[in-house]
């Protein structure tokens, strides 16, 4: 085809060059069309030739491209965009009634993120405790994570009990929430062993999808559950075989709204754990929690979580609610929150925890970009006797 394409032109120039009416001899013609197929055929060749070596350059570029497709993924990740660094703050001036007033250290805690790569990331957050006698070091969370999808997340690690939302969100630094600290209900493990188990080591499973215009998440793991020391936590092993297993399941709106139910449930065995000298064992029982929440971060910050903590047959509850209506840089903020306690659960026997219920109405003034300032007057009734306490607290993150 292609010599024939070349050798149109050659035959179009020679027809036209032939002067009208005339007649060609035989010599003259033969002599002519010789001439000319030879060199027509030579710049044939050599344009051939041409176009065959770009295709080939063509096809090598191609082959190229799509090896580059084919092979792996490129892993790196900016440096700015590995090594995230974050930390919370604060110092309370408080008087609780019938009490001297005093200066109260917050703890200090720092959180640290790295990707690994685009799929794995690191994490963990480390709490510097004030305490009477110093400060005591403790890692919150050390969590491993690698993202297979949005809908698949398998993390590795200590963690916080993701049952509930606040434990979830934002439990640790008090710059990230309005009042001055954290609902009783969800008291950790060191305040007579908590209602919680809060701190967790294990395997959980997260993820998030698409429903229409909402989002649905959940949470699933196992870990190792309760320490059968009150105030300890089952972080170096496990006394039992038995693991505990949990998850929560909420499903979010763009507007803010979000609605979620959680559980957990555990068979709390001392196993072969010997006593000890500073820490009470507690006998074994199964424990169960169920829990509710619903959280609106619209026009106005609602948030609120019920839970039902069941320790054999001893049914104990607790929840709270805090509604914060922001002003500009001004929020007002009201809450309550209460727990209501059995004292036939072992846990509540051994831990030594009292009912409580705890009205509060306060204000947050955000002096800046990483800073606040709250003021704060509670109402407690616990034991029988009702109470005030006032907080005046300046928080920080960065």
């Amino acid at each position: 085809m292609m010599p024939l394409l070349c050798a149109l032109p050659a035959m179009a120039q020679s027809t036209d060059n032939e002067p009208t009416g005339a007649l060609p001899t035989a010599a003259s013609s033969a002599s002519s069309d010789t001439s000319t197929a030879s060199a027509d055929g030579a710049a044939c060749d050599a344009e051939v030739e041409a176009l065959r070596n770009r295709v080939r350059a063509l096809e090598q570029a191609i082959d190229e491209l799509e090896q580059d497709e084919s092979g792996p993924a490129i892993t790196e990740v900016p440096l700015d965009l590995e090594t995230r660094i974050n930390g919370w703050g604060a110092i309370t001036l408080e008087n609780y009634e019938g009490q001297p007033v005093g200066f109260r250290l917050d703890e200090m805690v720092l959180r640290y993120a790295a990707n690994l790569d685009r799929r794995m990331q690191f994490s963990s957050e480390v709490a510097f405790e004030p305490a009477e006698l110093g400060v005591n070091l403790d890692v919150e969370t050390m969590e491993l994570t690698i993202r297979a999808h949005e809908a698949l997340r398998i993390t590795a690690g200590r963690v916080h009990l993701p049952i509930s939302y606040w434990a979830g969100t934002a439990f640790h630094g008090a710059y990230r929430f309005l009042p001055v600290s954290p609902p009783k209900v969800l008291a950790l493990e060191d305040d007579g062993g908590g209602f919680m188990p809060m701190h967790l080591t294990g395997v959980e499973l997260t993820g998030t999808m698409p429903v229409g215009f909402w989002t649905a998440n959940y949470a699933v793991g196992t870990a190792n559950g309760r320490s059968p020391y009150v105030g300890g936590i089952a972080q170096a092993g496990d006394w039992s075989w038995g693991k505990a297993v949990y998850g929560r399941f909420w499903i979010e709106s763009p507007g803010g709204l979000l609605v979620g139910v959680g559980g957990y449930y555990d068979d709390v065995d001392p196993g072969d754990a010997p006593p000890d000298s500073d820490l009470a064992l507690l006998p074994r029982f199964t424990e169960t929690i169920g829990t509710v929440q619903l959280v609106y971060t619209g026009v106005i910050d609602f948030r609120t979580e019920h839970f039902v903590f069941m320790h054999d047959d001893a049914v104990n509850v607790g929840g709270y609610a805090i509604l914060g209506v922001p002003v500009g840089s001004t929020t007002p903020y009201l809450g309550a929150e209460y727990v209501e306690l059995d004292d036939t659960s072992p846990l509540i026997a051994i831990g030594g925890q009292e009912s409580e219920e705890k009205g509060y109405l306060g204000i947050r003034y955000d002096l800046g970009l990483r800073i606040a300032l709250k003021l704060q007057g509670d109402v407690i009734h616990q034991g029988g006797d009702v109470g005030g306490a006032g907080h005046v607290q300046l928080a920080a993150g960065f």
